[in-house]
């Protein structure tokens, strides 16, 4: 039997910072980056690499061949590549903590400082020596062969480089283990909620902070493989800061173990890991994950427009799987995360 929950009504705050503003033209490169490979390597393919060695002649028409390819290579793709990663870095640099702890993050790393130094000298010096010797009249068959593997891999590399950073795939990590939080010091109030359910425990399409139930059987309560007693999730943690003043700022940090972090007053920072902590019962640690589960808190909010000047707004951050939601909250317009907070200060009360 379900329950039907106090609707999570929520307001987005206005943009999402400068991210959009690398991301878009990120993407852009990347497209031209991997179109300019894959035309270079298509035209290395037809014209020289899929030709049998004695029909290959070394003569002008060969010699403009190999220009145009190395011309789109290194006046096309290079250049592309390079703005890639100048702005992957700048992305990178915005939540390093955060990245550097995922596992694709870091396979997608190894694979760039590992790839691009041995594939452009690699690739580079092989093209080098078969232009100089076809120009000398000498058409070298070992590298051809070479040449035509080595576009082989540099389009796979390529495509797994794209599919990692676009799926961010889990890689069997437990986040909640294994993720350490670091959130812009400048907001009021950031909520983070780290769980690494199996694809099944993910939250169905449509179950938005404004139209979930308290069914769990579709959000993780009970399916997936990585589970606690009780149908909980095993990998589950939550951050959560409050600002304000010497009397109401705190900081919470509940984890697996089902340790409950505290600071209050003045030494709660959102970036520092609160030292006091008590240890919940088995039913405290299933008040709080079935309260946010059944409603669905780290979902992504939907879109109205956010009150300019709303006092009794609060600024709220909610991160799940690898994506960060920024959106704007009221005490009345969102019940489900004034219970979260009230749960906790219940739970907390007495302790330091």
């Amino acid at each position: 039997m379900t329950t039907q929950p106090a609707t999570q009504r929520v307001q987005r705050k206005p943009g999402r910072g400068m991210r959009p503003w690398f991301l878009i033209p990120k993407v852009i490169a990347v497209a031209t980056y991997f179109g300019a490979a894959a035309v270079t390597a298509t035209l290395w393919w037809q014209w020289i690499g899929c030709q049998p060695d004695d029909a290959l002649l070394a003569n002008e028409a060969l010699a403009w061949q190999l220009q145009t390819i190395r011309q789109l290579f290194v006046e096309i793709a290079i250049p592309a590549l390079c703005v890639c990663l100048l702005l992957g870095a700048i992305l990178f640099f915005q939540h390093p903590k955060a990245f550097i702890n995922m596992r694709w993050m870091r396979v997608k790393l190894l694979l760039l400082a590992v790839g691009l130094p041995m594939g452009h000298l690699v690739m580079a010096s092989r093209l080098y020596h078969f232009r100089t010797a076809a120009v000398e009249g000498v058409i070298h068959a070992n590298l051809k062969q070479q040449l035509n593997w080595g576009f082989a891999i540099l389009l796979m590399g390529s495509i797994l480089l794209v599919w990692l950073g676009r799926h961010k795939p889990r890689l069997k990590q437990n986040w909640a283990k294994t993720f350490t939080s670091s959130v812009k010091p400048t907001l009021t109030l950031s909520l983070i909620l780290l769980t690494a359910c199996a694809p099944g425990s993910a939250p169905a399409p449509g179950n938005t902070p404004g139209n979930t139930t308290g069914d769990t059987s579709r959000r993780g309560g009970t399916s997936g493989g990585e589970t606690s007693g009780g149908g909980l999730p095993g990998d589950f943690a939550l951050e959560l800061f409050v600002g304000g003043n010497a009397q109401t700022q705190r900081k919470y940090l509940l984890e697996p173990n089902r340790r409950l972090h505290l600071e209050r007053g003045l030494e709660a920072k959102v970036d520092r890991y609160p030292l006091h902590y008590l240890t919940l019962t088995h039913e405290q640690y299933r008040q709080i994950v079935k309260l946010v589960l059944d409603y669905n808190i780290y979902a992504e909010p939907p879109h109205p427009q956010a009150k300019a000047n709303c006092k009794t707004c609060r600024d709220v951050t909610i991160t799940a799987w690898g994506k960060t939601h920024h959106f704007r909250t009221t005490k009345n317009g969102s019940p489900p995360t004034e219970k979260l907070l009230k749960l906790l200060m219940q739970l907390t009360e007495g302790n330091s």
